[in-house]
């Protein structure tokens, strides 16, 4: 790993997901995980409408190392007691980001 990625994998906690500034704890599949949600994804509160269903979308930013494993796409998670599809995963030096969705109909 170069000087530079080491530095950005140390910072995720401490900067980019920081408790007392940005992140909380999550539960995911009954996991505390520091982890907190991108509203970018949540177009004004409301689900989408695709294909005759309404779907909700949100974007999840957690700490890979909290994680016992990566998810993958069209798994499901259960975040806070609500179940979510996995859609693209990226992992961003040590943070994950999560594309989920579910169905409100």
């Amino acid at each position: 790993m170069r000087p530079f990625e080491a530095m950005l994998a140390r910072h995720a906690q401490t900067v980019f997901l920081n408790p007392r500034t940005f992140a909380g704890p999550l539960s995911i599949d009954g996991r505390p995980v520091t982890a907190m949600w991108d509203a970018s994804m949540q177009p004004g509160g409301a689900g989408e409408a695709m294909y005759g269903v309404n779907v909700e979308r949100r974007l999840l930013l957690a700490l890979a190392a909290e994680l016992p494993t990566r998810p993958v796409s069209g798994q499901e998670l259960v975040v806070d007691d609500v179940y979510w599809t996995v859609g693209p995963v990226r992992d961003c030096e040590g943070i994950l980001e999560i594309e989920l969705s579910r169905n409100l109909s």
